[in-house]
């Protein structure tokens, strides 16, 4: 006979996730032996008359419950420093930044639902700092802005000093002695255990949400990896709609964080300033093109002079 094990509560929240999620689009759990940081390994899914496509993909970290999602990230836990997850988290030091996604999901057995998350302002915390000591998400909200949605998020993102005692039992690359606060706002999207109204829309509106999302976490992803201080986040949205572009800002930083990619910035800045003028051009708008042409041409000279094989044209 068999040994009799009580499963554990995120073991029955991930059994909970697949067999919810598995609705929306395709999953693939990831090997126990193999889990370090991503429960599962999904795509979105897209119909036409003959067949069905792989769309967006992402991976996903499953939590029981929103506390559990809530816990300190990092710092000193269990006796030693754990700050390499933080590390991991936002592609610091020997770690690189993957491309897809990574959301955050709730998946609570007694409710029967499914909820996930984008901790979008993560990139915030890499962009202005160093290497944070501890990282933890908040559910915390801002006042209401009409029809359920909220904002602005930004202004929840805070960063403390860790006491100066704490840091003291840290070893010496502990991290910058930060605690960064993440909001997570509400969820991107929330999915019912029970066959409803919502999956006769299925695959069609989970992937047009999940697009959208993916879109602007790929492009942070992507600044991330290069060292560009830039961030882009949604300050308001509704669950299980697609965000608007209205709601869509960018953010720029200018602190001393070590790995600053400056001629990576210099260079986009450029790029995008000679996009800008030939699309201006183009419509005719030559006033606003001579006025982006100054600042286009004072980069290119500054780039061309320190490195002439970078700027073409």
């Amino acid at each position: 006979m068999g040994q009799h094990q009580q499963l554990r509560v995120g073991t029955h929240a991930e059994y909970q996730f697949q067999s919810v999620i598995s609705r929306y689009c395709q999953v693939v759990p990831v090997p126990r032996q193999e889990d370090f940081g991503e429960d599962f390994v999904c795509a979105t899914l897209m119909s036409t008359d003959e067949m069905v496509l792989q769309g967006i993909r992402f991976r996903v970290q499953v939590k029981s419950s929103l506390a559990a999602l809530t816990r300190p990230i990092g710092g000193w836990r269990g006796g030693r420093c754990d700050v390499d997850r933080v590390r991991w988290l936002l592609g610091r030091d020997q770690f690189s930044v993957a491309p897809d996604p990574l959301l955050l999901a709730v998946s609570d057995p007694k409710a029967g639902t499914v909820d996930l998350y984008l901790p979008q302002h993560i990139w915030e915390a890499r962009a202005d700092a160093g290497t944070p000591t501890e990282l933890v998400y908040s559910s915390a909200s801002p006042p209401a802005l009409g029809r359920g949605r909220r904002g602005p998020y930004r202004n929840f993102t805070t960063k403390k000093k860790i006491p100066v005692a704490t840091m003291r039992r840290l070893p010496p690359d502990s991290g910058d002695g930060r605690k960064w606060t993440i909001p997570l706002g509400p969820p991107i999207i929330s999915l019912p255990q029970g066959e409803t109204a919502l999956t006769s829309e299925v695959p069609s509106w989970f992937h047009r949400v999940m697009r959208e999302w993916a879109k602007v976490e790929q492009l942070n992803r992507a600044m991330a990896n290069l060292n560009i201080p830039l961030a882009w986040h949604y300050d308001a949205w509704n669950t299980n709609e697609a965000p608007s572009e209205d709601d869509l800002l960018i953010r720029a930083f200018w602190s001393t964080a070590p790995d600053q990619n400056l001629q990576q910035t210099e260079d986009l800045a450029h790029s995008l300033l000679a996009c800008l003028v030939g699309n201006y051009e183009a419509q005719d708008l030559r006033g606003l093109a001579r006025r982006v042409r100054g600042a286009r041409d004072l980069l290119h000279d500054r780039v061309m002079a320190a490195h002439p094989a970078r700027v073409r044209g």
